[in-house]
Formats: C-alpha cells, sequence, structure tokens
C-alpha cells in the first residue's frame, strides 16, 4: 500500500497539506532519480491562501503510481524574498565535465553533516562559493543575517504559527556584550563552533540524486540535547545556546547542488519536533 507522512507522522493521501493546499507559487526545484524511481521536490505552496514551503520525497512504480510520499512542511516561514524564483544553479543541468558519480556526492554530504556535528569544516568538500538557504533564509554570506533574524523573531511573537518554534536567544549576554562575530562562509561558520549545540544528525536517509543537475536530496533528524546553554567558540569566546538549551530535534529536507565534486549550494527546509522523534519510516 502506498504510505504518505508529512512532518513525520504517517497520514492519508486525504489529510495534511494534500487536502489543504490551495495553490502552487513559481518557485520550484525539482530533482529526479530514475535508478531509484524518486522525486524530489521543494517549493512555495499556498495554504487556505497562505504561503507554506513544502519538501517532498515521492516514490514511484514502474505502472506510474506513487508508492511513497514523504513530506516536511515548514508553515511558519517568514522569509520569503528568496523564495521567488529559484536560484539559476538549483535548476540547471551541470556541465558534463563538473559531474561527479553518484556515490561521491551522497559521501560529501555525509561529510558536511560530521563536520557540523564536530565543528571541523576542513574535511568537507566546499565550494569557495558555497552559500546556504534555511527556509528561506540566507545564513552564509549575508551580512544582515542578524537584522533579518531580529525581524523575523519580531514577525514570529505576534504570530499564531501552526507548529511551535523553540525560542530564539539572542546572542548577547545578560550584561548586554554584543555577540561575537561569526564567520560568514560555510566552512568559516562549521569550524567556529557556533553549531556545537547540535548533539547528532541521524538518521541520515530518503537519498535522491540527479547526477545532470549535481543535485542531492535527503531527509536528516537534527537532534539537540539541550546539555549546554553556553556555547564555547573555537577563538574562546562564548555565546548562549541560541534555542535556549532545551532538548528537541528538527526535521530537514536539504538539496545540495555540487560542482566539481564540492557543494556549492544548499536549500534546506526544516520543522521542529520534539526529542527524539521517529521520521515515520523506521520499517
Amino acid at each position: 500500500a502506498a504510505r504518505h507522512s508529512e512532518n513525520t507522522a504517517v497520514i492519508g493521501f486525504d489529510d495534511g497539506l494534500w487536502a489543504t493546499a490551495t495553490g502552487i507559487d513559481p518557485y520550484r526545484v525539482t530533482v529526479v532519480d530514475p535508478r531509484t524511481e524518486q522525486i524530489a521536490y521543494v517549493g512555495v505552496v499556498r495554504e487556505h491562501g497562505r504561503p507554506v514551503l513544502l519538501a517532498a520525497r515521492l516514490r514511484v512504480s514502474a505502472a506510474g503510481r506513487v508508492t511513497e510520499a514523504e513530506t516536511v512542511v515548514a508553515r511558519d516561514v517568514l522569509s520569503l524574498q528568496r523564495l521567488q524564483t529559484p536560484r539559476p544553479p538549483m535548476v540547471s543541468d551541470l556541465p558534463v565535465a563538473q559531474r561527479v558519480p553518484r556515490a561521491q556526492m551522497i559521501a560529501g554530504v555525509n561529510a558536511y553533516f560530521d563536520g557540523i556535528v564536530h565543528s571541523d569544516g576542513s574535511k568537507i568538500p566546499l565550494d569557495p562559493d558555497c552559500n546556504r538557504l534555511e527556509n528561506g533564509l540566507k545564513t552564509t554570506n549575508n551580512p544582515d543575517l542578524g537584522r533579518e533574524m531580529a525581524r523575523d523573531r519580531a514577525k514570529a511573537s505576534g504570530a499564531s504559527a501552526p507548529t511551535p518554534l523553540p525560542k530564539v536567544v539572542p546572542a548577547g549576554d545578560d550584561a548586554g556584550a554584543p555577540p561575537p562575530a561569526i564567520p560568514q562562509d560555510c566552512r568559516g561558520q562549521i569550524s567556529s563552533g557556533v553549531f556545537h549545540f547540535i548533539s547528532r544528525i541521524s538518521p541520515r536517509r530518503g537519498f535522491v540524486v540527479d547526477e545532470q543537475k549535481g543535485l542531492v536530496f535527503g531527509l536528516f533528524m537534527f537532534n539537540h540535547r539541550g546539555l549546554h546553554p553556553i556555547i564555547h567558540l573555537k577563538d574562546g569566546a562564548t555565546m548562549p545556546d541560541p534555542f535556549g538549551g532545551q532538548p528537541w530535534s528538527m526535521q530537514m529536507a536539504e538539496f545540495f547542488k555540487f560542482r566539481n565534486g564540492r557543494i556549492w549550494q544548499i536549500e534546506a527546509v526544516g520543522t521542529p519536533l520534539p526529542y527524539g522523534a521517529a521520521t515515520g519510516w523506521e520499517n
């Protein structure tokens, strides 16, 4: 029988966003993997007119029927300005000379998550121009990131989002000290220790690989034990755990665009869950 989940909950195909969607915006990225009979998608969908961010993994049988539909729906997206049209690299074929085998790309994705957990970007195959979007927010090479996050926090405080978000703690300390300077680039951020609040990224699964576009999609569970309310960065600076030292998990659907075997662009869609939440696909 066909199986469908939304934010790890296994539900019928006549429930969830499949039932409440009222439109589709132009923003969308697709990954096609004939070898595994899978397709992955991320895009902006309207739910009763309200924009939500959808990531989906579909498995299609030889008869053309959907047998698996696994979706991540972010209903609390506050940064939509970069989700009007997809970035050209995410929808363009990769020149043949810049392509690498699928196994190498999957290994690169795993190296990326290993680097985050161990605060070590040195072994990650990252392109010098690497950039990352998380629920529409540009979290690398963005000098306005702090202001954008503050703006989004202000929006969220007055909104009744269907998905409750862990409370974000300002980066400065109680005495009013300014937040530490965090590197702007992908590798520098990871190596700085700013992601030390992420305890484990597991399971890592649901890979969909489009060798023609140089894209890898996967589903990843970020687990935060909340043991260290104060984060010690590699340069000796400290900052609060941005989520207040509380246990929680986040299901992430992420797309990685490779170029010459290196991670060039990253797009992530995530939604918070109780700590230790199952994926809904253990069996």
